[in-house]
């Protein structure tokens, strides 16, 4: 199966609309909703989700650029817009290097800019994001704080 890249954008780019959708968040505070503590992380390479994937002949897998990460979801920027319930597979490298499967669904999806959504998944199941995420990747300092606080539990 091919991955394709519809994203199509620059590290600075990435940078800039997350930054956009964090400041977004920090306005409109939804956190009220939220049932776990998301961690923002921004990693070196894309990662894989695939939509669809319980039906062969619609499968599609595609690189995105992760926005955030909890126990019971992702956040993700994905240039198209993808319906809320679609079934979706996060391939997601853990700390060892090899490959997580996830199973979940869209949450949400909404436009960002341009060609730009970012991408609300909800997994199937509980995970635990310390094993996934390294420090270092983490986006700020109460965010190390948080996963450390994980890791001590």
């Amino acid at each position: 199966m091919d991955c394709e890249d519809l994203l199509r954008i620059d590290n600075e780019t990435y940078e800039r609309i997350v930054a956009k959708i964090q400041s977004t968040s920090a306005t409109h505070d939804g956190s009220s909703k939220r049932r776990s503590e998301r961690l923002l992380f921004q990693l070196p390479h894309n990662q894989i989700v695939v939509f669809d994937y319980k039906i062969r002949a619609q499968r599609k897998a595609y690189q995105v650029r992760p926005i955030d990460l909890s126990e019971l979801g992702m956040g993700f920027l994905h240039g198209r817009f993808v319906h809320p319930g679609t079934p979706t597979l996060a391939l997601i490298k853990n700390l060892d290097g090899e490959f997580e499967q996830i199973a979940g669904r869209v949450a949400h999806c909404r436009l960002i800019e341009g060609r730009i959504h970012a991408v609300g998944m909800e997994f199937d199941r509980i995970i635990d994001p310390v094993f996934i995420i390294s420090p270092a990747n983490l986006r700020t300092a109460e965010n190390r704080a948080a996963a450390f606080e994980m890791r001590m539990d």
